[in-house]
């Protein structure tokens, strides 16, 4: 199922996000369970990025014989995805500690929520990153001009 990884590759980019908004609504308010909330959001895009770096070898097989297709540009992508890969793997370790550490009625650590916060703006300016190398392997359009002299 190659269009998988395609399918899927939009939850880290707009799950990280929204689960930002979330966990600093939680900070903000002071609402434990607000943050505890986005706490399992971040795990959960963890994991969901994990599913995306790992359908990528099948789309990128699917699209090999694409006459538009460069592998420069994917070996781009998939070099970057790495990146991404490890911040959001980062971030989950953290939030998962983060809900380890506010268990029962134990209250948040203002410290988890922010270190949590900061692996999500992280992995999100990665996604990024990684998000628009991929665009640029099938969208021509947003592809850096190049002039030959």
């Amino acid at each position: 199922m190659p269009h998988l990884h395609l399918i899927l590759n939009h939850i880290p980019i707009v799950g990280t996000l929204a689960v930002l908004l979330f966990l600093l609504w939680g900070i903000v308010s002071g609402s434990r369970d607000l943050q505890r909330a986005a706490f399992v959001g971040a795990l959960v895009i963890a994991l969901a990025t994990g599913l995306v770096f790992y359908t990528g070898d099948e789309a990128a097989d699917a699209l090999a014989s694409a006459p538009w297709f460069s592998k420069e540009l994917l070996e781009r992508h998939d070099q970057r995805a790495g990146f991404t890969l490890g911040a959001a793997l980062v971030m989950g370790t953290l939030a998962g500690f983060a809900i380890w550490l506010s268990n029962a009625k134990q209250p948040v650590r203002p410290l988890a929520s922010w270190l949590v916060a900061a692996g999500l703006v992280v992995t999100l300016a990665f996604g990024g990153w990684t998000a628009f190398a991929g665009a640029v392997i099938r969208h021509e359009e947003i592809r850096p001009k190049t002039t030959s002299r």
